[in-house]
């Protein structure tokens, strides 16, 4: 996680899933490429800040601002639950956890946050805040004898002038009657369903889960997943794939770009596999950085002293994790290289572009690590 993350910026969009791309998955496969995804891998338990040697109040601080991040993080990909382990595989998984009411996809519950979500997206901000203080009321301990302050709240709600509350939301929501037969209430949300598909462009759609499964093999093949994370010696080439699977190399590479789809919703680029996965996948590549981290132009590097600033805002600024202060703890120097990442893949690839050598690149950014630049290159080229 970045210090701008805890400044309060949102996740890059790529981590974040297209809207109803999630839904349209059997429950099976959304578990299945929910827990292969970056952003669930490093969100789904809570981290502790405990090795900062920050003060009580500012740890508690730091916590409060990284919880809530994570927890956007997670609903960008479509997790408002409790997150569970990525390891376990989904035969395990106890009927608390999945409901097999909403197999399917196409019809799933709306939850009293997502609820709270439409509201929160859909009014107006001149309609939210006599809303909000409707809420106040409502939450206030009831006096005995006195009128539930519940009441008060509902008949706040019925005074509020706003047309906004007479609106309906942009989104697939609506009331069933349960009284209705079950051909009124089929004819009535087929032909929703039909318009709603027309307007976002939606279209039909087959359950093709087992394909799905034949990508995702492929992907753990290549990628190295296992056991609810990614192992760097289980990684295979696509050639071997191929080979062992009895496929045409072709086949193995719309096999893989199509697991990628599925798992960030989004088309297979090389663009878009570093944006997702360069900084889990390749985090463990580094070494020493060397002059790495420095956004570069492609000009001859020159050596010049970075000043503290650079590194450190001032001492009262939790935005920043505060080097100073926990000197002594190595992974501090971890958490703010990491910071440094995807600058340094990125200079990477460009001078990778350019036509430059693998020593021509170590030396040019003074890297301490030579399989980084390789695995990069390997990377750019294997799937075009």
């Amino acid at each position: 996680m970045s210090t701008q993350d805890i400044e309060g910026n949102f996740p890059p969009i790529l981590l974040s899933r297209p809207q109803y791309q999630l839904q349209s998955l059997s429950l099976k496969i959304r578990w299945e490429v929910t827990r292969r995804h970056p952003s669930y891998i490093t969100n789904w338990t809570k981290r502790s800040f405990a090795y900062l040697g920050l003060s009580e109040e500012k740890e508690r601080i730091l916590d409060e601002k990284m919880e809530g991040i994570r927890e956007l993080t997670l609903y960008g990909i479509g997790v408002s639950g409790v997150p569970v382990d990525p390891a376990i595989e989904f035969d395990q998984l106890d009927d608390e956890t999945l409901d097999s009411a909403w197999l399917s996809g196409a019809v799933h519950p709306l939850s009293l946050r997502g609820i709270v979500n439409l509201l929160i997206n859909f009014l107006p901000k001149e309609t939210l805040a006599p809303v909000c203080l409707a809420m106040l009321t409502a939450s206030r301990e009831d006096q005995e004898g006195a009128e539930p302050f519940k009441l008060q709240a509902l008949r706040e709600l019925q005074q509020i002038d706003h047309e906004a509350l007479n609106s309906f939301p942009d989104e697939p929501f609506v009331s069933i009657n349960p009284a209705a037969s079950g051909r009124q209430t089929k004819e009535a949300l087929n032909s929703l369903s039909k318009t709603w598909k027309e307007e976002r462009g939606l279209e039909e759609t087959r359950n093709r889960s087992k394909k799905h499964e034949e990508y995702l093999e492929i992907w753990d093949l290549r990628e190295g997943w296992h056991k609810g994370m990614y192992d760097r010696t289980r990684e295979n080439t696509f050639i071997k794939i191929a080979q062992e699977r009895k496929k045409s190399i072709q086949t193995v590479h719309t096999q893989y770009k199509q697991a990628f789809e599925l798992i960030t919703g989004y088309e297979y680029s090389i663009d878009n596999w570093h944006e997702a996965f360069g900084l889990i996948k390749l985090t463990d590549l580094f070494g020493e950085f060397g002059d790495a981290g420095k956004s570069q132009s492609l000009t001859p590097k020159m050596t010049r002293d970075v000043p503290e600033s650079v590194l450190r805002k001032n001492d009262d600024d939790l935005s920043v994790i505060e080097l100073k202060e926990a000197s002594d703890h190595s992974d501090v120097e971890i958490t703010r290289c990491q910071d440094d990442i995807p600058t340094i893949i990125d200079n990477i690839r460009r001078r990778i572009e350019n036509g430059m050598s693998n020593d021509d690149i170590y030396d040019d950014l003074d890297l301490k690590y030579p399989k980084l630049v390789e695995e990069i290159r390997v990377r750019g080229k294997e799937l075009l």
